[in-house]
């Protein structure tokens, strides 16, 4: 599976390769790392959230428990207050009334919450600070029942002189037992309600708990609600009772803190161990989770940022660099049906424009190449249709010449039929249809019969010799090649000069390199001439010297060596090194 897996990823085109990494490499870490750092992010705040939370309500717990615990200190300072208990006994000395007064102005105003202080005694005496209202001992008792104090949510009136009584709204109001000071066993002596104002209790715990737009109240162990502090959105729906306030407390019984769900809104307690109150918190999850959400939201746009990043990055690859070779794949398809067509407007300076113009530069080369193949092999089937119409008939020619040849023996002409046969042996191996290479054997032996008539026609103005090294004999070169330079060497060096000269053949073997060389001492051709190889195709004339150059380029490509050298009045010399 895995080398199947490989394999189609590499015969896969390019543009899918260069997706799929990008996907694998960029994109799914990116997502990977972008959703663990969001679950990171998220548990990190909601812990710091609930912690912040449970912070800030134990600390308006703690502000409740203050209030809770100086107003009932009250109860003590009155037991242990002379001048009350001398009053309430009927038995009052001096300034005592002054006194009180005094005091429970002090008490009053001791703590911003106060909104009443009012003490009724059994004597049916009432001393009261701020708000005027109404009590008696029977009322109080009726609230008590059984208890010595309570703390309960009331809805009282105030009364002003010369004004209609004016109802105060809702209050938390603590009720209690005022005992006798000097008698050893309880006896009653009045009792002593304040009232808390419902404004000055929701700033104390509103403070701490650093609220918006929820709704805050206190419960007692009973469900009953002892305070409510509420947004203008949520006084618009209906008013929380003391039915709610049970509700709740049938989720939270039993447990010091915690959280819980409500609908759209996020419910947070607190447990005072020292009341047995519960404070009640409730948010809306949009306001809760907002700063969360904003966190989440920013991230999944950098996400996003990414993605797009990616796209982008993928169209600015295609277009830049995959479509570049897509045209240069199409292009290369094109060549090799023969189609030699350059890629236009190639203006880039890097890699890929390199990569067009070298594609160019190729295609220029073969174009040129593939043109001089086929000039070449259509100039070999030119000089091969000029051989076949001109040649004759080979066995009249052998027929003819052999006639001639006994003729000349019958009539006892010797020299005569020695030339006739050689001149025959020269016409059958011109003649030759058969291989195109041959060994330097036949070629010498050849040379040898075309000498013996060139001397026969020039006599002694024509000089001979030929040196052929043993371990060539049986090399084969391409027919022809040796028998034009010699010719050249006669009828244009040797029979223009007034004394003739000296021919000559050397073959020789150096390495894996076989060398021809014909020289000749004849009028030669130009001031001082030294050409090779392709530098022979520019001469004028010397067309058996241009044929030759063509012929070993066909055969050898590269692996030959063609040198002419010339010079006048002291004659040619021609070295050919062909790779065997």
């Amino acid at each position: 599976m895995k080398k199947g897996m490989k394999k189609w990823f590499v015969d896969c085109s390019l543009i899918k390769k260069v997706n799929l990494l990008l996907i694998i490499l960029i994109v799914v870490p990116i997502f990977l790392f972008g959703m663990i750092l969001m679950i990171w992010v998220y548990k990190t705040n909601i812990v710091r959230l609930y912690d912040e939370q449970y912070s800030n309500l134990k600390k308006g717990v703690e502000k409740i428990e203050e209030v809770y615990e100086k107003t009932e200190d009250f109860v003590a300072e009155c037991i242990q207050n002379e001048s009350l208990q001398r009053i309430a006994a009927g038995q009052p000395i001096g300034k005592d009334y002054v006194y009180i007064r005094e005091w429970i102005d002090e008490l009053y105003e001791k703590n911003v919450w106060n909104d009443t202080i009012c003490i009724t005694l059994k004597n049916g005496k009432q001393i009261q600070a701020g708000e005027y209202v109404k009590e008696s001992i029977a009322n109080v008792k009726d609230k008590l029942g059984e208890e010595q104090k309570i703390w309960m949510r009331t809805d009282d009136t105030k009364y002003l002189l010369w004004k209609n009584p004016e109802n105060i709204g809702k209050t938390l109001t603590f009720y209690a037992e005022i005992d006798s000071y000097y008698v050893n066993e309880k006896e009653l002596v009045g009792t002593i309600s304040v009232r808390i104002s419902e404004e000055e209790l929701r700033s104390i715990y509103e403070m701490e708990l650093k609220t918006k737009y929820e709704a805050v109240y206190l419960i007692n162990e009973k469900g009953e609600i002892l305070s409510d502090s509420e947004t203008e959105e949520s006084k618009e729906e209906t008013q929380r009772t003391d039915a709610d306030g049970k509700n709740v407390l049938k989720s939270v019984r039993g447990k010091s803190k915690g959280m819980y769900w409500k609908g759209e809104r996020i419910i947070f307690f607190q447990k005072s161990q020292l009341t047995g109150w519960y404070l009640i918190e409730e948010i809306p999850m949009t306001i809760f989770y907002g700063s969360i959400v904003n966190v989440m939201l920013l991230m999944c746009c950098a996400l996003a940022a990414c993605f797009l990043f990616c796209i982008i990055f993928s169209k600015a690859q295609k277009r830049y660099l995959i479509s570049p070779i897509y045209t240069l794949t199409e292009e290369l398809e094109k060549t090799g049906q023969a189609s030699f067509v350059s890629i236009p407007d190639v203006h880039r300076k890097d890699e890929i424009g390199m990569l067009q113009n070298a594609f160019n530069q190729m295609n220029s080369q073969l174009d040129i190449l593939i043109n001089q193949v086929y000039r070449v092999s259509l100039e070999k089937q030119e000089a091969e249709l000029r051989a076949l119409t001109e040649q004759i008939n080979p066995h009249f020619l052998y027929n003819t010449l052999d006639s001639i040849h006994w003729k000349a023996i019958r009539n006892r002409d010797q020299e005569v039929a020695e030339q006739v046969l050689a001149l025959s042996d020269v016409y059958r191996y011109l003649l030759n249809k058969g291989n195109e290479f041959l060994k330097i054997r036949d070629e010498v032996r050849f040379q040898e019969k075309y000498m013996y008539l060139m001397k026969k026609r020039f006599g002694e103005r024509i000089e001979w010799s030929a040196k052929i090294a043993e371990d060539t004999l049986d090399l084969k070169i391409p027919k022809l090649i040796i028998q034009p330079l010699i010719e050249n060497a006669i009828v244009h060096g040797i029979e223009p000069a007034q004394d003739g000269g000296r021919v000559s053949l050397r073959i020789t073997k150096e390495e894996e390199w076989l060398i021809i060389v014909v020289e000749d001492t004849g009028v030669g051709f130009g001031e001082r001439l030294s050409l090779c190889n392709e530098e022979v195709e520019q001469m004028e004339s010397a067309f058996a010297l241009k044929n030759i150059n063509r012929r070993l380029k066909l055969h050898y490509a590269g692996q030959y060596e063609y040198e002419v050298q010339s010079e006048r009045g002291k004659g040619t010399y021609v070295r050919i090194k062909l790779h065997v």
